[in-house]
């Protein structure tokens, strides 16, 4: 019954906005990348966006820079790869949106342009770079929110890569109209990927779930460019505000033609990742969790036993902040795969369509606390690793780590 009402609740997403804006959460200025947190959150007139750090956060066989583009989105580097995950620049506020939603190419064209200077302070162009080198874009479910910027992004930026756009089922069907080259839908049932095996007993939401135990995509042997392979378990996504779930369920056909409503990007099949980096030998080199929604505990078995059985922990898991109290033990993650670093994203209001360099960064509103998930996050990591606080990090949009 609660995911019937669910289903009624997307028009009203504007007028809870619109009731939430004036109350998110504070300005937040953060300490120097794998420093210490701050004893409170620091209000601040504009947001201080913390330099790259002078060298590797640790040492590594190969450095692997790390920028967090907001919301859900990474651009990780590890040469010759280059990995985006679930990209937002335009940062859409849905009360003028109502008629027609379209991703910003300005805003996108903002972003590439100010990373460098505003992040890094350098002049360089490097981002810019980064993005035209992408082999492969990777988003866990089909929402606006991670998945209406890349057709732009990929027209804009990526017409000679044409990465590889990796996604579900209704994420493909979603942007069929934008006919991009190369969008695989890792749970399409004549060809799945994604292990399903603890979805029956973990309440699945979601569309196309064949009863397999999954594989590596494209092969354990990786992609041809850059040696990086990803490997999908089903998930599941919480409520995102007072218990109602906006824009769930699965487009079953190809869209006739492009999105134009927040409602017209359903979620589809919820996914969860690793994604190994290879070394020349085929080895794993830099092994990264990635989620995009909250993983149940319930979910997690399929990666505790591929880290357990080839013994390689994760160097680097990105954790969704964004509704983690709706998911009881989501941090449990960290610690079932010895997580070396962690990274806290989409903690930050993502409603806001103001140019980067202008923009100030507030925290999502209560009871999202990055602050609270980031402690809970942090006891997960004792025994783990020695100063556990040092290796759990809350960047601010645009920022790069290096590992």
């Amino acid at each position: 019954m609660a995911r019937k009402a669910c289903r009624r609740t997307p028009m009203l997403l504007p007028l809870v906005l619109l009731a939430t804006a004036t109350c998110g959460g504070p300005h937040i200025e953060f300490p120097q990348p794998g420093g210490p947190p701050p004893a409170d959150v620091v209000i601040k007139q504009r947001a201080v966006r913390a330099p790259r750090p002078a060298g590797p956060l640790r040492a590594a066989t190969a450095p692997v820079d790390v920028r967090y583009l907001g919301s859900a989105g990474f651009l990780i580097r590890r040469e010759p790869a280059v990995l985006m995950t679930a990209p937002l620049f335009t940062n859409p506020f849905p009360l003028g949106h109502l008629s027609q939603l379209v991703a910003g190419r300005t805003l996108i064209k903002a972003f590439v342009d100010d990373v460098n200077e505003f992040a890094d302070g350098t002049a360089s162009r490097d981002f810019e770079k980064d993005v035209k080198d992408v082999s492969v874009i990777l988003s866990g479910h089909a929402h606006y929110d991670h998945l209406m910027d890349v057709p732009e992004m990929a027209r804009m930026y990526m017409a000679t890569s044409q990465p590889y756009i990796v996604t579900n089922t209704t994420g493909r069907r979603i942007m069929a109209p934008f006919h991009l080259a190369n969008v695989v839908a890792l749970n399409d049932p004549s060809a799945n990927f994604v292990n399903f095996k603890d979805a029956a007993h973990c309440n699945s939401n979601g569309c196309e779930t064949p009863d397999e135990a999954g594989k590596w995509w494209p092969s354990a042997q990786g992609t041809t460019k850059g040696r990086l392979r990803v490997y999908a378990v089903s998930s599941d996504h919480p409520p995102q505000l007072f218990g109602m779930l906006f824009f769930p369920g699965c487009q079953r056909a190809d869209l006739a033609s492009a999105p134009t409503k927040f409602g017209d990007w359903k979620m589809g099949e919820v996914l969860a990742f690793l994604i190994d980096f290879l070394d020349p030998s085929g080895n794993v080199a830099f092994r990264t969790y990635y989620e995009d929604a909250p993983l149940p505990p319930c979910r997690s078995q399929p990666f505790k036993d591929i880290v357990d059985g080839d013994n390689h922990a994760v160097d680097l898991a990105v954790l969704c902040a964004g509704n983690f109290n709706e998911v009881p033990g989501a941090e449990t993650i960290v610690k079932k795969l010895r997580a070396q670093d962690v990274i806290l994203a989409h903690w930050e209001w993502f409603f806001d369509e103001t140019r980067y360099r202008d923009r100030i960064f507030l925290e999502l509103p209560p009871p999202n606390s990055v602050k609270q998930y980031r402690d809970l996050v942090v006891a997960q990591l004792q025994g783990v690793v020695d100063d556990p606080a040092k290796h759990v990090h809350v960047p601010l949009p645009g920022v790069r780590l290096t590992f």
